[in-house]
């Protein structure tokens, strides 16, 4: 049994700390091979490096070293080369062939795919159905194919099986990711809706139609695929010539392909009591229909909700004005608006006793003035002159410069020496005054150099003595540590 615990060293280059420049010699060597040109001298392949960007600088030096590890990861094969050497110095220097290792193509091919994910999409393409339909429908003459036409048909069939889930998974996974849902909830997905519904739609017909058949077929060949057709496959497969000179382990096949065998069964019938492949897509495919359809028509009410119904009301007041009786009129109300629509109005209103007992159509009419709750609707002004507001701006002006020489001598009662103690303020403070030291309190503690400046352009620093004071102030008894602020000389 294969260890899939194993380190494969193979991978390594793709996260190494080098990791540009060995990609680079990778995918170079990788596109070479697939040219039929596999093994390279250091001087070949350091020309095709640089033709790179950014490898202009790269010497043969650098290339070496970068070929010494890619080697030691069994990414290349070294090839020594078998010339003949005329001299010690040339046997020292021994010129080498690489080439690229059977596993390192896969990760090459591997990272191949990866770039071109976004780009390589699946798709329900039912093809799929048909070839093998017609390959389940060939197995009943494989007694009569050769062992390379058994070897075909058998690797065909498993190709375009692979292919069709994997399509059919990536193509349905789509819809499940989180851009594909907020594509699928947005206005612009409306006008995609039919096209993806009826593609959708289309691939369900088919799908249905043609897995009946492929699972009737599956039902005969299944009778006679261990006695018959699995000792063929096997036989067809050794039969293969290889230049490994490891053999291959008879029952290992057996396992791998009644393994395949089994998978390709699971995804067209029921077994064991699981639901088939196959209709797990169906339920997949058809809630994703569902779920299209809800989102569109979700985003359409969303959309005429805000559609102005002008038309509408003009068509009502027609109707109403043509009414012959205010019963009829009842009628066309209740028809028109429903009783669902019923809003209930409370108005701060005193009402007289009687008025309760009389009938809201014989009340005199009550006008109220409504304003509107839209965030963007601003009310009309109406077009007036300037008016000049200089006198009223000047007792305004004369108001504040009033009150703040009357916080600067409140202020000034309190300085001694150029310091102002909170401990050493006595009496009863006045709420003004508390608010003010606060806050330059709060400015100079925000700032590193615990300075800040008043109102009054005045400079200060704050310093912090040990213990608490209490502060009596008109508003009540405030404890606080003993601060005390050291007020420049020069603007003081």
């Amino acid at each position: 049994m294969t260890d899939f615990t194993e380190i494969i060293s193979e991978t390594a280059y793709l996260s190494a700390p080098n990791a540009a420049q060995y990609r680079v010699i990778m995918r170079t060597m990788y596109t070479e091979n697939q040219n039929y040109h596999a093994d390279m001298y250091p001087t070949e392949i350091l020309s095709l490096v640089k033709e790179h960007e950014g490898f202009a600088s790269y010497t043969i030096v650098d290339l070496k070293s970068d070929l010494d590890q890619l080697v030691s990861w069994n990414n290349l094969i070294a090839i020594q080369d078998p010339g003949i050497v005329h001299t010690i110095a040339e046997y020292k220097n021994k010129q080498y062939r690489y080439s690229i290792s059977q596993r390192a193509i896969e990760v090459e091919r591997m990272t191949l795919r990866l770039e071109n994910l976004d780009i390589e999409k699946g798709n329900l393409s039912t093809n799929y159905f048909l070839r093998i339909e017609e390959a389940l429908r060939n197995a009943e003459n494989i007694e009569h194919m050769s062992l390379q036409e058994v070897n075909e048909w058998w690797n065909l069939m498993n190709a375009d099986y692979r292919a069709m889930s994997d399509n059919y998974h990536d193509y349905l996974q789509e819809f499940n990711n989180p851009d594909s849902r907020n594509l699928m909830q947005s206005v612009a997905f409306i006008l995609h809706k039919d096209r993806f519904v009826q593609y959708l739609r289309n691939f369900i017909r088919q799908m249905q139609l043609e897995a009946r058949k492929i699972r009737a077929l599956l039902e005969k060949v299944d009778i006679v695929f261990e006695s018959q057709i699995l000792p063929k496959i096997i036989e067809s497969e050794l039969a293969l010539p290889r230049l490994s000179t490891k053999t291959v382990d008879e029952e290992a096949l057996q396992k791998v392909f009644r393994k395949q065998w089994v998978s390709f069964e699971r995804w067209f019938k029921p077994m064991r009591g699981q639901v088939a492949e196959c209709d797990k897509i169906m339920e997949l495919t058809n809630t994703i229909i569902r779920s299209m359809i809800e989102n569109a028509n979700m985003i359409v009410q969303m959309n005429n909700y805000g559609i102005s119904r002008k038309d509408d009301y003009r068509h009502f007041i027609q109707l109403f004005t043509n009414v012959s009786s205010l019963e009829e009129a009842h009628c066309l109300g209740a028809h028109l608006f429903g009783i669902q629509q019923i809003e209930h109005v409370r108005v701060n209103q005193t009402v007289d006793a009687e008025d309760v007992r009389v009938s809201a159509f014989r009340r005199e009419e009550n006008v109220m003035e409504l304003e509107s709750h839209s965030r963007t609707y601003r009310e009309r002004r109406s077009k007036e002159g300037f008016i000049d507001r200089t006198f009223d701006k000047q007792i305004a002006f004369n108001e504040y410069e009033f009150e703040m020489r009357k916080r600067k001598e409140l202020v000034q009662k309190y300085i001694h020496d150029g310091k102002l103690s909170v401990a050493d303020m006595s009496g009863v403070i006045p709420e003004a005054m508390r608010k003010m030291l606060l806050t330059w309190i709060s400015l100079a503690n925000m700032t590193v150099t615990k300075t800040a400046s008043t109102e009054f352009g005045q400079k200060f620093h704050l310093l912090k003595e040990e213990g608490t004071c209490i502060l009596h102030c008109e508003d009540g008894n405030l404890t606080m540590p003993k601060y005390v602020l050291e007020f420049d000389d020069e603007r003081n």
